[in-house]
């Protein structure tokens, strides 16, 4: 639960976005993220060497083909390096990539009807990800060498997802909900060796406290401990 702090600030985020759509997700044992859209399998930049592009000078240049365009469009840097590529439909862009003088990539988007994936990069390696798909909103963040740090999940009703990872290893997962401007713990904890390993503990909050059963279990998947909590309690 490294990022707190980090939540609280999305939180006034998501609440001044009134108007965004939420995900219908009623099952509380529902995994998000695993309907988190896969990532695209070739870039706009490989891509050029098998298909024709319009070169233009800068972004104004692109809304001036007008809105029955379709293809792809190259922007230059001065060193002749490329700088910009948008993929458009019917005069919308729906991909685009942007790269520095050295040639490296900053950020993409890929955008359709129901899909808006944009991505950060960082001397090339990816540092963000965001992805609204079919009004599921995730938040992704990696570190230096771009292996994720952590995924935040937004759901319908304040809830919240969030797996924690270490060395690009899934460390633990869990679920708050935004009550009165609070963060909550609120459904099933989990926690996992490091470096991918099995779970070390599973169990429930409900309104921030412990509830129910909370296990221990070793690296073979044994059970080595068990504590029931009732309101955070531990009882008999």
């Amino acid at each position: 639960m490294r990022y707190l702090i980090l939540l609280i600030s999305l939180i006034f985020l998501v609440s001044c976005s009134s108007g965004r759509s939420t995900v219908h997700v009623v099952d509380y044992q529902v995994k998000p993220i695993d309907m988190e859209p896969a990532k695209e399998a070739k870039s706009l930049k490989e891509s050029l060497e098998h298909e024709d592009y319009k070169e233009v000078k800068d972004d104004f240049d692109i809304k001036e083909l007008g809105e029955s365009f379709s293809g792809t469009v190259v922007v230059k840097h001065p060193n002749g390096k490329i700088k910009l590529i948008r993929k458009l439909v019917n005069g919308k862009v729906v991909k685009s990539e942007s790269f520095d003088e050295n040639g490296i990539i900053s950020y993409s988007t890929h955008i359709n009807e129901d899909l808006i994936h944009l991505k950060n990069y960082k001397n090339g390696v990816i540092s963000t990800e965001n992805i609204s798909h079919k009004n599921l909103q995730i938040d992704k963040e990696y570190n230096d060498i771009g292996e994720l740090d952590y995924i935040i999940v937004y759901m319908e009703g304040g809830k919240i997802c969030c797996k924690d990872f270490e060395n690009g290893n899934l460390l633990e997962e869990y679920y708050y909900h935004i009550s009165k401007g609070e963060l909550i713990l609120n459904g099933t904890y989990t926690k996992f060796y490091p470096k991918g390993g099995p779970i070390r503990l599973e169990g429930y909050y409900k309104n921030g406290k412990k509830d129910g059963a909370f296990i221990t279990r070793s690296y073979d998947g044994k059970i080595i401990d068990t504590i029931a909590y009732k309101d955070d309690i531990p009882v008999e």
